[in-house]
Order: structure tokens, then sequence, then C-alpha cells
């Protein structure tokens, strides 16, 4: 028995050795590795943060780091995708295609940030960030940062250097943290906005050196791109529909400081940030399927296939620590963030399940060159989830934000498996096997390089 259990044992390990070399695969463990180091140095920053400041200041850094993001939101969301699905098409006009989407996302944002501090930071309870011109210039100067920061990602998976990305993360998290302790003595909102926009300035500095020194311009192949106004196009509306998506992730901390107090919304982003590192896992992989895909080499319906075996291992154990070990993993943060968040927790576990299933289609979508069901899939879980907050967080509190998104994620994932569906037959007829490249992709007015 036992001398059976090591074979299977072995020949398990023999299978996961084999399987770093399939691309969709090896850049998959790469950006799982970087969910798990992100998933840690979050909790560890968030941890310090408890420890070292008062909840007060933990609760207003936090609401002003979910201003920034939010504002930055629009200007990465949905171009992110724009880099995944055309740089690897690009051909020697990937430095062009990259800077323009950078671009285009830092104008998006600084106007973005413009806007909210000249509107909503009074009554979001995030007037910090407007104390003065110099708050108000960091602010913006602060979402740009945030834009190139996060679209570098985005370029290193589309070039399949994906197992850069955990090194620049765990760098990036390392220099927030040693910022964050280095600074307790100034216990202001701004000092925790301050590390965690600080590190990510000098990680961007370092990775979009090597990106446009080294890796972007490694290609002699001729382009082959669709027209500009294709390609605008599909950033809009994949913009709409993922910004429509992290509504949610960014306006709820916000509503809290509205509705409850700073106490309240440090308790709800201590929950918030670990279901966020474990959905993190569902982005990245659906991330990499969709650069795979992109290639050309694998039908999407495969793709699918192996990206699906991913999840089953991966999120069904992480559930079930979520739901069991909720108040434990909160009693990391302190004693109160136990009482107050564990239930919030177990909805963000249960989430789980219909946000893999939206983030799939969302994926197919994309790689499509369609959004018109990206939009109504975002725009259901959205409304919903946001909706029932408004009326669930004032009789509730945090708890009821957990109901609205574990609603919201559910109804948009009835939504979602209708476009699944039409994936499902090509995945039945084409059976097992090697795959030519995908005939819908072939179609596209995208030519595939190789």
């Amino acid at each position: 028995m036992m001398s059976s259990d090591h074979s299977a044992r072995a020949r398990w390990a023999i299978r996961v050795a084999a399987s770093r070399h399939v691309p969709v695969y090896r850049s998959s463990y790469a950006l799982i590795l970087t969910t798990g180091l992100n998933a840690v140095m979050g909790v560890l920053f968030w941890v310090a943060a408890a420890r070292l400041y008062p909840t007060d200041v933990v609760g207003l850094g936090a609401g002003g780091i979910s201003a920034l993001q939010l504002v930055a939101t629009i200007g990465w969301v949905g171009l992110i995708f724009t880099i995944m699905r055309y740089v690897p098409v690009a051909g020697t006009a990937r430095r062009r295609l990259v800077l323009g989407v950078y671009a285009t996302g830092v104008g998006m944002a600084v106007a973005a940030a413009a806007l909210f501090t000249a509107t909503l930071t009074g009554r979001l309870n995030v007037g910090f960030v407007t104390d003065g011109r110099a708050s108000t210039f960091a602010f913006c100067a602060a979402a740009a940062v945030w834009v190139v920061f996060t679209l570098q990602d985005g370029a290193l998976i589309s070039l399949r250097r994906a197992p850069w990305v955990p090194v620049e993360n765990l760098l990036y998290g390392t220099l927030k943290l040693i910022l964050l302790v280095a600074l307790s003595a100034v216990a202001t909102p701004w000092t925790l906005l301050g590390a965690w926009v600080g590190a990510a300035a000098i990680v961007a500095l370092i990775v979009n050196a090597f990106l446009f020194g080294r890796l972007l311009g490694a290609t002699t192949d001729a382009p082959g791109l669709p027209s500009a106004r294709g390609i605008a196009r599909f950033s809009a509306g994949h913009t709409g529909a993922a910004f429509i998506a992290f509504v949610p992730d960014f306006l709820v901390p916000l509503l809290i400081l509205a509705y409850l107090d700073a106490g309240a919304n440090a308790y709800y982003y201590a929950a918030w940030s670990v279901g966020l590192s474990i959905r993190a896992l569902a982005v990245n992989i659906a991330d990499a399927l969709i650069v795979e895909a992109a290639y050309g080499q694998e039908t999407f319906a495969r793709l699918l296939r192996m990206v699906g075996r991913l999840f089953a291992v991966l999120l069904g154990p992480l559930i079930l620590v979520m739901l069991v070990g909720a108040a434990p993993i909160l009693r990391i943060f302190g004693a109160a963030y136990d009482d107050e968040a564990t239930a919030l927790l177990r909805y963000f576990a249960l989430s789980l399940v219909p946000f893999t299933i939206v983030t799939l289609a969302l994926a197919l979508d994309r790689v499509r060159e369609r959004f018109a069901d990206a939009l109504l899939i975002t725009s259901v879980g959205t409304m919903t989830a946001v909706g029932l907050d408004i009326i669930l967080i004032p009789r509730h509190g945090i708890t009821g934000a957990g109901v609205g998104w574990l609603v919201g994620q559910s109804l948009a994932a009835l939504v979602a498996i209708r476009t699944l569906r039409k994936e499902l037959p090509d995945a039945r007829l084409r059976g097992r096997g090697n795959r030519p490249r995908d005939p819908q992709l072939a179609r596209s007015p995208v030519r595939m390089s190789r």
C-alpha cells in the first residue's frame, strides 16, 4: 500500500515537472507564485499597519489607497488586456504599442484623479489627499505611477516572461513593508499611501528600463496588428467591462467610510485583502490563457480544459481553508479583526466559485476580440453588489458587503455560463491530443506570429 502511494506521488511529481514546459502552465505557475507572494506580503503590510498605526489612521490610509486604486483603475484595467492580446502579434511595433498604451492609461488616470479630488474626497472621508496643492498633485502623480506599475506586468506576461513577475512583486512587497516600518513614527494616512506608491515607483523604473532596453526590441517579426481603430475599439470595450467589474473592490471601502467609520473600514480591508489574494489566482491564470490563445498555438477550448484542471486543484482546498479557518486567519491582524470580520471572509470564500466562472467567460471575450457579453456580465455583478451594499451596509455593517458581493458574483456567473457554453461544443468535438491553431483566431484580423 505504501509502495503504491509512493508510486502515485512519483507519477504526479513527474507530470507536474513536465507541465512546466507547456507555456500556459509555465506562465500560470509563475503567476500563481506571484499571487502567493502578493498574499503574504500584502498580509504582512496590513498586519504591520495594524500593529504600528492607530486604527483610525489605518482606516483612513486604506481609504486613500482605495481612492488611488479606484481612479487608477480606469487607466489600466482594460488596457492591460490590450497589451496581453496584441503584443504577441505586434512584432517590431511592440515598443510603440506598449508606449501608446502607457500614455493613454496615464492620461486617463490623471484626469480621473483630478476629477476625484475636485468632487468626491470630502464626501468619501478621504479629504487628506486634498489638504493642499502639494497633496493634490501627489495624489494625481501617484495615479500615474500605479498605472505604469500595473501595466508592466501585462507586458512581461505577453512576452512570455511571466517568471519575472513574482520577482518584481517580491521586490515591491519588500520595499513597501520597509517603508511602512521605517516611517511608522509619522503616523498619518499619507504614510501608508506614500509607502504603497513610493515602492511602486522604484520598481517601475527598474522594470521598464529592462522592458524597453532589452525585451520589447528583441524581435524582427513584421507587425500583425489590426487597425488603430480596431485596437481602440477593443481597448474601450474591455476598459469599460473591466472597470465596471473592479468598481466594488474600490468603491465599497469608501461606502463603509461614509456609512460606518474608519475602524469598520480597517476590519473590512483585512478580510478583503485575504479574499483578493485568492481571487488573484483566477485572474492570473486567465491572463496566461489569454496570452497563449493570442499566440494561437492551441485552441481556446483546449486551453480552457488545461486551466480548468488548475482551478480544480487549487481553489477547492483554498475555499475550504478560508471557510474553516476564517477566524484564525483574521486573528493575525488582531483580536478585534477576528470578532468583526469572520463572517465577511466566509462570504468572500463562497464567492470564489462564481467569480472563477465569470473570469473565464471574460477571458473568452478578450481572446475573441469582442466585449458585449463582458459588459453584460460585469454590469450584472457590479450593479447587484453595489445596490445591495447601499441597502445592507447601514443595517448589517461590513457583513452586508460580503452578502452583496456573493449575490452579485452568483448572478454574474449565471450570465457567464451562457458565454462559456458557446465554447463547450468545440471542446467536446475536438477530443484529446495535440491541437491545430484555433480556427476562430485564424479568421481574426490579427495575423498570428510565431
